[in-house]
């Protein structure tokens, strides 16, 4: 496997993987969703984003952003790390095909953007919603520490969000 930067090219395909592994993965939870799954994958404010390759074959995907100021969760970053926005390195978009969950793509996806938000000086953060307990015990297993609970108004079903940081 390698990581490498995501290139409009891997669009369609990661498009594809995001479709086929929803209804087994049940991420992302909020579907179908308010937007082209495109702009899911490539946000508009991202500051990286990375796929992993096995056999010539894109099979996963991680962007960073740093938190939007219009998004209701921003005001609970800040005031849960005392940190700037800037100064935040938010990883989401996050999937595999669902084919090969278990083999340590997610993880190497999620150590690489790790290892890009810290070469910048900023502190790695997500959000996971309650409902999925897989994902935030792989988090918490990983050494991501809930800092804050949130209600957005974007959840299904008013689900509770954690807000989570990686400390050094």
């Amino acid at each position: 496997m390698i990581i490498r930067s995501r290139q409009s090219a891997d669009l369609p395909m990661l498009e594809s993987l995001l479709l086929e592994a929803q209804p087994h993965t049940g991420y992302p939870s909020v579907w179908p969703l308010p937007m082209p799954v495109r702009e899911f994958i490539a946000r508009e404010h991202e500051v990286g984003a990375w796929v992993a390759v096995v056999d010539d074959a894109v099979v996963g995907h991680v962007g960073v952003t740093h938190p939007d100021p219009e998004d209701e969760l921003t005001s609970h970053w800040v005031a849960s790390t005392a940190l700037s926005v800037e100064s935040l390195g938010l990883i989401g978009a996050v999937f595999v095909d669902h084919r090969l969950t278990g083999r340590g793509i997610g993880g190497a996806l999620l150590d690489h953007a790790v290892a890009q938000i810290r070469t910048h000086g900023w502190v790695p953060i997500l959000d996971v919603l309650d409902e999925q307990a897989v994902a935030k015990q792989i988090y918490q297993r990983r050494g991501w520490r809930a800092i804050a609970v949130a209600h957005p108004s974007w959840a299904p079903r008013n689900t509770p969000v954690t807000l989570m940081v990686l400390d050094t």
